[in-house]
């Protein structure tokens, strides 16, 4: 279980990605995972070994940043390789819309901030989209223009989103 993430991460891992795995990986089930250390196990220095692991969700949360929406039903893919998260899943939800081919990558920049990249096809009821806007940092970046706005039908979209986790006045991508 997600849960017990924290016996397993290596504490040499850098602390805001130790804190993001933290906060956004959520309850769910964890079916298969892998740990992979090279290097000395005596005086570690970051540049004289790798840590890496793996680990098969199903049914999981991944909430990866507080503003946003969170992805619910995660199937995939949890890869860590040093200072790096990778998340590949087919298949998740967000809100009541199905998202396709996610691909989710956390990693500290030149500058030690912590970057956010996303992207998946997502499908499903308009009104996902609108709320995804307006229950967003979009919302007030937009004036709140789309708060009164109500939609009907379907939506098909492509999302790429970057964030800087690290600066919060940072605008999204």
């Amino acid at each position: 279980r997600p849960v017990h993430r924290g016996k397993y991460l290596p504490y040499t891992l850098a602390p805001g990605l130790l804190g993001w795995l933290k906060d956004s990986i959520g309850t769910g089930r964890i079916a298969q995972g892998g740990f992979l250390w090279r290097g000395a196990l005596v005086a570690p220095s970051p540049l004289l070994h790798t840590v890496q692991l793996f680990f098969n969700i199903e049914d999981t949360a991944l909430e990866y940043h507080s503003d946003w929406p969170a992805l619910t039903a995660v199937e995939g893919i949890v890869f860590i390789d040093d200072s790096r998260v990778s998340v590949w899943a087919p298949s998740a939800r967000l809100l009541d819309s199905q998202v396709k081919d996610l691909g989710v990558e956390v990693w500290q920049d030149a500058g030690d901030q912590l970057m956010l990249d996303a992207r998946a096809h997502i499908s499903g009821p308009a009104a996902d989209g609108l709320a995804a806007i307006n229950d967003s940092p979009l919302g007030p970046a937009s004036g709140g223009v789309f708060a009164q706005w109500s939609v009907s039908g379907d939506l098909a979209t492509d999302l790429s989103l970057r964030l800087n986790l690290s600066d919060q006045r940072a605008a999204p991508q």
